[in-house]
């Protein structure tokens, strides 16, 4: 089967545009902990905090990644001695509330910030774009893209998952 004619410019024109908005994109997204190897504990988006968990710190934080895996006791459960010492209170409250990593679950996984559930979908990205001030970003990526507005593209999609059952509002 022949290759779509569109691929080979607009897949450059998406990576393109990609990079330009790289930190916002990477701000959407965020870790779902399973068995807590991938994710680094102090840099990555795991709690949905919007900084690093490494600026909640209260001393300083090591350059070099840490699993979240590795603030688990032996026990099995969040090391909380060990985190009390690091984190403030706020955080080990958010920490507490979520489950710990456990080796039976599985690698971790990349998640969509702006749905509860984590899931990518038109509509949450659209809401995403409405509500918080993600600047010219979207207008970029639409340009690298090859479509002429942002909100065009989301309509074309849209429009075209209307009546299908993958289809989440």
């Amino acid at each position: 089967m022949p290759a779509p004619d569109w691929a080979p410019g607009c897949a450059r024109r998406l990576w393109r545009g990609l990079t330009l908005i790289w930190p916002t994109l990477r701000n959407s997204l965020c870790w779902n902990i399973r068995n807590g190897q991938l994710t680094d504990f102090w840099y990555d988006n795991w709690l949905n905090f919007d900084d690093p968990l490494a600026s909640e710190c209260a001393l300083d934080v090591p350059s070099t990644p840490i699993n979240v895996s590795s603030f688990v006791s032996d026990s099995g459960l969040w090391d909380c001695d060990r985190l009390s010492q690091l984190l403030l209170q706020h955080v080990l409250q958010r920490i507490a509330a979520m489950p710990h990593p456990n080796p039976t679950l599985g690698m971790d996984s990349l998640g969509w910030r702006w749905k509860k559930n984590q899931q990518f979908t038109t509509c949450t990205t659209y809401k995403a774009f409405k509500s918080k001030n993600f600047g010219e970003w979207p207008s970029l990526l639409a340009y690298y893209m090859g479509v002429a507005s942002t909100a065009e593209s989301m309509h074309l999609h849209v429009a075209s998952n209307v009546g299908r059952a993958s289809y989440q509002r």
